[in-house]
């Protein structure tokens, strides 16, 4: 029974020398290296021509219209926060004349078409009438870290109330937020 005792005496011995060596070279055999990343931030944008034209079908005809190509929404922000686009328009003012002869903004129609997003899913609004600023694409769902969604406007005027044959202008403004 002592030769037992003395073995497993020694044998503790030997292991408690052989373990901390082990680990030891075990230390010596690895390297942890500590990971880290920032993620960068970008700008919510909207990009839209600065011109655009529209065009009566034939004389006569009560409306005039046209596209406005390529709204452009860049979410360049991280995380999945939403977006809604708006648009608005002036009431459009006969540039020749005494500029009395206007068409108000109740007369025109915006329709948001061929919408096509990356990254996010979005809704539009189909017609309205810009009477008011109105909604018109906005992101149902943001599935990456950033997302753009570009589409085509289409404008038209009903003019059956223009007292002139003059060339009018107005302002039309997307905004984002």
């Amino acid at each position: 029974m002592r030769r037992v005792i003395k073995a497993s005496a020694a044998l503790a011995a030997t292991a408690a020398l052989i373990i901390p060596g082990a680990a030891a070279q075990a230390q010596l055999n690895t390297a942890d290296t500590e990971i880290t990343f920032t993620l960068l931030s970008g700008p919510l944008t909207i990009t839209a021509p600065i011109v655009a034209s529209l065009l009566q079908d034939a004389a006569g005809e009560p409306t005039v219209s046209g596209l406005i190509p390529l709204v452009t929404v860049s979410d360049l922000r991280v995380g999945s926060t939403p977006w809604t686009t708006t648009a608005a328009v002036n009431d459009f003012v006969a540039v020749l004349g005494e500029g009395t002869d206007t068409i108000g903004k109740d007369k025109v129609t915006y329709t948001p078409t061929l919408v096509v997003p990356v990254g996010a899913t979005v809704a539009n609004s189909g017609p309205v009438t810009l009477n008011t600023t109105k909604n018109v694409v906005w992101t149902t769902n943001v599935s990456l870290l950033t997302n753009v969604t570009t589409w085509t406007g289409n404008i038209a005027v009903d003019v059956s109330a223009a007292s002139s044959l003059n060339p009018y202008t107005s302002t039309l403004t997307h905004s984002v937020a």
